[in-house]
């Protein structure tokens, strides 16, 4: 989804480990993605289904979100969006390629039709 975000320019997959302590011992953590925004913000995002966040990930959530308030980025929990949206997304996505978009005579005069209302 953050591919088709008009405000995104960057994207990092599980781009670093948070290692802290607790009262348990150490912990770790992968966020899912980082985020560069346009406007220069940065964004971690973490993707778990709440149904699906038990104790441990919630705290791994809290120590993620302080870490990113410290150095100024924000952090965003986020679900599982629905199963056929997101196949819908996928079957989408295969149009980036280039021989999607090949150039042509024909599409050339279609871009030309469109942009004159």
């Amino acid at each position: 989804m953050l591919d088709f975000a008009p405000d995104v320019v960057g994207i990092a997959s599980q781009p670093f480990w948070l290692h802290w302590r607790e009262a348990e011992g150490k912990r770790r953590h992968a966020p899912d993605y980082f985020v560069r925004l346009a406007d220069g913000r940065a964004r971690v995002v973490d993707v778990r289904a709440e149904d699906n966040a038990d104790e441990r990930t919630a705290e791994a959530f809290a120590a993620t979100e302080r870490a990113c308030s410290a150095v100024g980025w924000e952090f965003a929990h986020v679900g599982v969006p629905d199963p056929v949206f997101m196949a819908n997304l996928r079957w989408l996505a295969r149009y980036r390629h280039g021989r999607c978009g090949r150039e042509s005579d024909g599409a050339e005069r279609l871009m030309e039709v469109f942009r004159s209302g």
